[in-house]
C-alpha cells in the first residue's frame, strides 16, 4: 500500500511534468488537500458503478462496512463515513422480528409516484428506501426496528507522511492524475483540457 510521502512524490513528479512553465509550487498543505480530494472522488466513481475488475473488487472490499442502525423514527441517520451503499435490509418489528427483508433503493422521485400508486405502495414484504441528503427514509414507516446497511465508506483521510491510502496499489496512478487534475485546473480557469496534458506527461 502506498503512503502519503509516496503519493505526493509523484504528484509534485506529474505536476512538473504536467505545467508547461514548470513555475507551479502548491504548498504541502495544498497538495494534501488535492491528494486527499482525490481519492474520495476515485473511490465515489467506482463503488458507484458496477465495474468488476479486480482493482474494484479489492477496493470495494478495503472500503466495505456494515451497520445495524435502530429505526426510532421517520427516518434513519446514514453513518459518519458513510460513501456508497452496498446492499440494505430492514429488521421487521414485533410479532415478526425475526425476519429481515431486502429493501428496494428509490429517487426520490420514484418514492413519491410510488406512494401515490395505490396499486404499486410498499409493503412490509416489499419495503423501500430512499437516500435524502444523510439520512434514510424506509417505508412503509413505524413496521420495522432497524436498518441493516452495508455500506462503503469514505477513504481514511491522509495527515501525517506515513499515513497508508486505503486505496488498492494498482489505483495510485490514477489518483496522482485525479489529484494534478485538481490542482491544474485550480491555478487558471483558462486551462479546461488538464487531463490531456495529465496522460501526455504520464506517458512520457
Amino acid at each position: 500500500m502506498a503512503t502519503l510521502a509516496e503519493i505526493d512524490r509523484a504528484f509534485r513528479l506529474y505536476v512538473d511534468k504536467s505545467d508547461g512553465q514548470g513555475s507551479t509550487d502548491f504548498l504541502p498543505g495544498e497538495r494534501l488537500q488535492f491528494i486527499n480530494d482525490a481519492q474520495v472522488r476515485l473511490a465515489r466513481t467506482i463503488v458507484s458503478r458496477k465495474v468488476d475488475n479486480q482493482d474494484a473488487v479489492d477496493l470495494r472490499r478495503s472500503l466495505s462496512r456494515f451497520k445495524d442502525i435502530p429505526i426510532s423514527g421517520p427516518s434513519v441517520n446514514l453513518p459518519d463515513d458513510y460513501l456508497h451503499y452496498g446492499r440494505c435490509r430492514v429488521q421487521l418489528a414485533p410479532p415478526y422480528q425475526n425476519y429481515n427483508v431486502r429493501v428496494t433503493i428509490v429517487s426520490e422521485d420514484e418514492l413519491s409516484d410510488l406512494l401515490q400508486d395505490e396499486f404499486n405502495t410498499p409493503t412490509i414484504g416489499e419495503p423501500v428506501a430512499c437516500f435524502l441528503h444523510n439520512t434514510v427514509v424506509v417505508y412503509p414507516r413505524n413496521a420495522f426496528s432497524s436498518f441493516e446497511l452495508s455500506y462503503y465508506k469514505l477513504p481514511k483521510v491522509l495527515v501525517e507522511k506515513e499515513d497508508v491510502c486505503e486505496l488498492v496499489e494498482a489505483l495510485i496512478p490514477t489518483l496522482v492524475q485525479y489529484a494534478v487534475q485538481l490542482a491544474l485546473e485550480s491555478v487558471e480557469s483558462t486551462r479546461t483540457n488538464t487531463q490531456a496534458q495529465i496522460a501526455s506527461a504520464t506517458a512520457a
